[in-house]
């Protein structure tokens, strides 16, 4: 982060740093989610693991959490006084 950048370039920053995470998470999760397809087929009633619809649903959750996740400590690094915070290091 730098100072004089606006808030919004601040919470891009923060965001495009979860971003890569958030990637990482969820096709690890996908790939185990098909190795395991045999012991969830026993768990699961009704549903197939293999699903698009119950992988996307399942994606979807997961962005949203991780965006609101993110968001709210992003938001609060972007009101921040740079000048405030050096003072009081």
């Amino acid at each position: 982060m730098t100072l004089g950048a606006e808030p919004l370039q601040i919470m891009a920053e923060i965001a495009a740093g979860v971003a890569p995470l958030l990637g990482a998470g969820i096709s690890g999760g996908i790939v185990l989610t098909l190795l395991a397809n045999r012991v969830l087929r026993s768990v699961l009633f009704g549903v197939s693991a293999t699903d698009v619809m119950t992988l996307a649903g399942a994606v979807l959750t997961l962005a949203a959490v991780s965006a609101v996740a993110t968001f709210l400590p992003a938001r609060r690094a972007a009101k921040i006084d740079p000048l405030e915070a050096i003072r009081s290091e």
